[in-house]
């Protein structure tokens, strides 16, 4: 979602397409129905195990004179939304390039493509998160006004703040923008499309000057803005390459 990618499929006849699109559907839709149900056990159980010995402690981080559990739960999803986002960005960039279209890579693509759609709007899930779950801390004292209104806390870092906020909007028009890209045209949306550019560098803006852990997160912040920045210089040079071609 977060590249623009045209793959080159060979013409087939309007039987053979529908008896491969029909056997595609049955095939990703009884796996993806034994991942999920594997996925929600797996899930249970550990929490069955792992839960109750921690309740007590868990209970005092959210409800005791000290609760810090929602600003934990903030940062830890905040750092993931990040680390979501980078990746989302990176399997964009792969696939706009022609390392997607070799034929090793051709069997990978459709995966790839469900991969980077799925880490997208997880990634933006966790940002919400992020949020909303400072609504629950005590000493932030965030109010729906604070969280929804870019630039409104009430803080020393409130433009970084700020970027965070209107990050989060972005992304979701982003995020829409790909589902109704027939409707608004390709050419629209690929210039949608182009503001995950700017989207990245709020967020990380957002995460350098506004976290509390820039200090520790410094090694991720910097070779993930690196991986990034060689992958989009080598599409540049590659649509240069073309352009003059």
């Amino acid at each position: 979602m977060w590249g623009i990618y045209r793959a080159r499929e060979p013409k087939l006849s309007s039987g053979s397409v529908a008896g491969q699109k029909s056997d595609s559907v049955n095939e990703y839709s009884w796996r993806w129905w034994l991942t999920f149900v594997l996925s929600v056990g797996l899930g249970v159980f550990a929490a069955w195990w792992a839960v109750p010995p921690f309740a007590h402690l868990l209970a005092q981080s959210l409800v005791g004179q000290e609760a810090k559990g929602f600003w934990f739960v903030s940062r830890a999803s905040g750092v993931t939304a990040y680390v979501l986002l980078w990746l989302s960005v990176v399997l964009g960039l792969l696939m706009s390039t022609r390392l997607s279209r070799s034929p090793r890579m051709a069997n990978w693509t459709p995966a790839l493509m469900a991969i980077h759609e799925f880490v997208s709007i997880v990634s933006w899930l966790f940002v919400a998160l992020h949020a909303l779950v400072l609504l629950g801390d005590t000493y932030v004292q965030a109010s729906w006004f604070n969280l929804l209104v870019p630039f409104a806390f009430d803080a020393k870092s409130v433009v970084w703040i700020g970027l965070g906020q209107i990050s989060l909007y972005l992304m979701a028009v982003v995020l829409v923008s790909y589902y109704v890209r027939t409707r608004i045209g390709f050419q629209a949306w690929r210039w949608l499309h182009f503001a995950t550019f700017a989207l990245y560098a709020l967020v990380t803006v957002h995460g350098l000057l506004a976290g509390s852990d820039t200090a520790t997160l410094w090694p991720l912040y910097a070779t993930s803005n690196g991986v990034v920045l060689f992958l989009t210089v080598y599409r540049l040079l590659l649509m240069r390459q073309l352009a003059t071609g």
